[in-house]
């Protein structure tokens, strides 16, 4: 049954509310994404929703039947919002007058199972981090890791850059570099790390059944402890007169050149 909301004091619009802020996210394990197609995507492949938000507005707009249609049989809470209320929760005005909460997946490390892990050492640019989920997924990896200075994967900016690979793509953060990095070492993992200081280019490296990626922050690149526990160091050719490439173009190119290992 949908509920009509016009009130911004209502305890569902002000869960809403916070999830667009880190501690609350992960306080409860909840997320939001916006716009009608990913949450469309999010239905047919039977990702668990929380909730699900619409404007009234949106209700006359072409496109958007079969989606209400569905809201209106499905068994989760489903608010139709005043216009301006909606208007004041979205965190974009791209959003197609849908917003919905999603309830976090648990990801643990299983050595056994993920054989393809990219690790994410501090990027920062929420844009950046979100291609680089979005590329993961479509690139077959089977994890990514991340750390303590990497923007939290479910903001808003890295949500809307992944679109629909946000449901899907295994992430876990780890607090430890040296000990995570270790226990990849000792399960035989090949450690394969992003650097400019190294003679051998990232075609020209087999990366095995079993490999690690690390693609760094934007400005410093991969930490000098990281660095120091790598196997291999690998650059990408720079034809021009460019200082570097974009982290997430540097990282699609590494994921799908070790994919030919597999």
């Amino acid at each position: 049954m949908i509920k009509y909301l016009n009130s911004k004091s209502n305890d569902n619009i002000k869960l809403l509310k916070s999830l667009f802020k880190k501690k609350y996210r992960d306080k409860m394990g909840l997320y939001v994404v916006e716009g009608r197609r990913i949450i469309e995507h999010g239905f047919e492949n039977e990702i668990e929703f929380h909730s699900v938000f619409f404007s009234e507005d949106s209700v006359y707009v072409d496109g958007n039947e079969k989606l209400i249609e569905l809201l209106e049989s499905v068994d989760l809470p489903v608010y139709k919002l005043e216009s301006e209320l909606f208007k004041s929760m979205a965190d974009t005005e791209n959003s197609q007058g849908f917003m919905a909460i999603v309830k976090k997946r648990e990801y643990n490390f299983d050595k056994e199972y993920h054989k393809s892990i990219l690790f994410i050492d501090r990027v920062q640019d929420p844009g950046n981090l979100g291609t680089i989920i979005r590329t993961a997924d479509s690139a077959g990896v089977d994890l990514i890791v991340y750390n303590k200075g990497t923007v939290d994967p479910f903001n808003s900016k890295t949500v809307r850059s992944a679109m629909g690979s946000i449901y899907y793509m295994p992430m876990i953060k780890i607090d430890d570099n040296i000990e995570f990095f270790t226990e990849l070492k000792d399960a035989a993992y090949k450690v394969v790390t992003t650097s400019l200081d190294t003679n051998s280019y990232y075609s020209d490296v087999d990366y095995g059944e079993k490999y690690a990626i690390v693609v760094g922050n934007e400005g410093q690149g991969v930490s000098d402890e990281i660095m120091d526990i790598s196997d291999v160091k690998v650059k990408i050719p720079i034809y021009g007169k460019a200082e570097s490439l974009n982290v997430a173009i540097a990282t699609a190119l590494m994921l799908y050149e070790a994919k030919k290992s597999c």
